[in-house]
């Protein structure tokens, strides 16, 4: 894979496992909205008021 740090992380992480295989490299604009959408996904889990916190202090 062309991130091979983004292997390490994910296979750090109690339950995932490496399953597939990819031919070819993922384009970084296509990794980029898949991050954003999985960050966007897993923020909207909170409540409003944690949110805001986590927000505010990436701004």
């Amino acid at each position: 894979m062309k991130y091979d740090w983004i292997d390490a992380f994910l296979l750090s992480k109690n339950g995932v496992e490496k399953v597939f295989k990819t031919e070819g490299a993922v384009a970084d604009e296509l990794l980029k909205d898949m991050l954003d959408k999985s960050y966007r996904l897993v923020l909207s889990g909170f409540s409003k008021k944690k949110q805001n916190e986590i927000l505010n202090h990436i701004s």
